[in-house]
């Protein structure tokens, strides 16, 4: 059976109660390539231009089909919109899980009046006739005039970025609003034609009518210079029309400007469609215009009403939205920050003021930072306020420690265990104190001092109090422990006894480890280091 597969995919789908999969739009190379080569509507015939089209999942996603080329096809925005009307006119509104099966025949006729009208030309659609009359009645009010498919293009996947139009299925039908019924003539009983040639009437004359049933209103007769000047009001007016009509395509602002528009308003971090709203009022403000809603914004583009339908039509690969009705959020995907060269990030300089605006020389738990962030982000006005929400801003993974120690490490100390790290702006003295003891032969010269004068004074030194001279050290230097053991050759990961053995060859010492772990020892052999030796 033909498109068995479509079918049988949409069954699974309702019967599940599936997720409708995110759609995509026609992307800038191909929309260029339809426009260049003036393409029109596979069922309309309308030229392409300004943003008059718009991408059709020819299985409809709400009904299980995927986003991919095979299923998509560029459509006007009249034809798009008649055969969404005549899904919802035969299914009502989705999800359409709610009604399966009792909606079942309706699904499958519609399904393949779409996948046919495609693929064997809209009067082809004709085979599944109760589908086919909506859409002509939807789309045409019933009359469809002849219109030549030379530049049409097919599915997505029969055609790439530059391909000349390739649609040749099917042929235009005309249809007349008033259709003539032929009906037989009835035969006239023996005894009435006899009458009738009694009475003189032809075999096809009719009889006189004796009462008519109902008369038409009789035109008004007009003499010459009143037809001609009706005529004349007839062609201005069709004029005035036509120009209206060119007028209102050739006004329409390119697609890409929207995408452009909506792109400047947006950065990863999630914010309501209404406060996208507000921005659009903003901008059309500055533009001074008079009517500034969100619907007028998209009129500019040609595009129907719905903010959050626009997005998902022509920014559903730049952008992504969350959260339910009437809460929808939006923000840009990571891949498209970065295609735009992180141009909508806000600097790292001004994340080091803002830091250091919360900060005094007296240490501050990680976590009260976050609470004077969330009343940052506030005061901002921005939806979303967790630290993680306010590192995006400034283009930063996330994890708030590692922030400060990655952009702060010559202005903040940070002390404490997780989870209650400390931070703190350092003072004038520690500033010196870090710029006069910074290089790695300062601080083993400094260590070798202090393993050598506890050993002179019979004091033990073990693994622990060892690490924690180095640890001291590290965070003094406010660097992170990758950072700060890369000159030793050594990686933050490794273990702490492989760690205190390394720093201690490098002490250039003679010493030996007695004990057990975890209470093991370092004993020196000597006061002498290995180059006094």
């Amino acid at each position: 059976m033909r498109y068995k597969e479509q079918l049988s995919s949409a069954r699974q789908f309702l019967s599940t109660s599936g997720r409708a999969k995110n759609g995509t739009s026609i992307n800038d190379g191909r929309e260029l390539t339809l426009l260049k080569n003036q393409a029109q509507c596979p069922h309309c015939g309308i030229y392409f231009e300004g943003g008059n089209h718009n991408t059709e999942h020819i299985h409809p996603r709400a009904l299980g089909g995927e986003n991919t080329d095979h299923n998509r096809i560029q459509f006007c925005l009249a034809c798009n919109n008649a055969r969404n009307l005549v899904m919802q006119a035969l299914l009502g509104h989705p999800p359409y899980f709610k009604n399966f099966p009792q909606n079942w025949p309706m699904v499958e006729e519609y399904l393949l009046w779409s996948e046919i009208s495609i693929d064997d030309g809209l009067s082809a659609g004709n085979q599944v006739n109760s589908v086919h009359q909506k859409f002509l009645m939807y789309r045409f009010s019933g009359q469809l005039q002849s219109s030549d498919l030379t530049n049409a293009y097919g599915r997505f996947s029969t055609w790439k970025k530059g391909d000349s139009p390739n649609y040749k299925q099917g042929t235009r039908q005309r249809l007349k609003r008033k259709q003539i019924v032929l009906q037989k003539t009835k035969r006239k009983g023996i005894f009435i034609s006899v009458f009738d040639r009694l009475f003189g009437y032809g075999v096809n004359e009719e009889p006189p009518k004796v009462k008519a049933i109902a008369t038409a209103q009789p035109a008004p007769v007009q003499n010459q210079t009143e037809q001609k000047t009706a005529l004349v009001d007839r062609e201005v007016v069709a004029t005035q029309q036509s120009d209206n009509v060119l007028k209102s395509k050739s006004t329409l602002r390119p697609i890409t400007e929207f995408r452009s528009v909506i792109l400047s308003f947006l950065t990863t971090s999630p914010i309501t469609i209404s406060h996208l709203g507000d921005h659009v009022k903003d901008y059309m403000n500055t533009q001074g215009m008079s009517d500034s809603t969100t619907t007028d914004f998209l009129n500019l583009y040609g595009l129907p009403k719905g903010l959050k339908k626009a997005l998902e039509t022509h920014l559903s690969e730049e952008v992504i939205i969350s959260g339910s009705s009437p809460k929808h959020e939006v923000a840009r995907t990571i891949s498209s920050t970065t295609q735009a060269n992180n141009s909508n990030y806000r600097s790292i300089e001004e994340f080091r003021t803002i830091i250091l605006s919360f900060l005094t020389t007296e240490p501050t738990q990680i976590a009260e930072i976050g609470k004077k962030i969330v009343a940052y982000m506030k005061d901002q006005g921005i939806s979303e306020r967790t630290t993680t929400d306010f590192l995006k801003l400034f283009g930063l993974p996330r994890g708030m420690k590692k922030a400060i120690q990655e952009h702060l490490s010559e202005k903040v100390i940070i002390t404490g265990t997780s989870p209650k790290y400390e931070v703190a702006k350092r003072s004038d003295d520690a500033e010196d104190q870090l710029y006069t003891q910074t290089s790695p032969e300062e601080f083993l010269e400094s260590w070798q001092s202090t393993v050598i004068e506890r050993h002179e004074r019979g004091t033990p030194i073990n693994f622990g109090d060892f690490w924690g001279l180095i640890s001291a050290e590290q965070k003094r230097s406010g660097q992170t422990w990758t950072h700060f053991l890369a000159p030793f050759g050594m990686k933050s990961k490794a273990p702490i006894p492989k760690k205190v053995r390394r720093i201690l060859d490098l002490t250039q010492l003679n010493y030996s480890i007695e004990g057990e772990i975890p209470n093991q020892t370092i004993v020196l052999d000597s006061t002498l280091s290995k180059e006094e030796e």
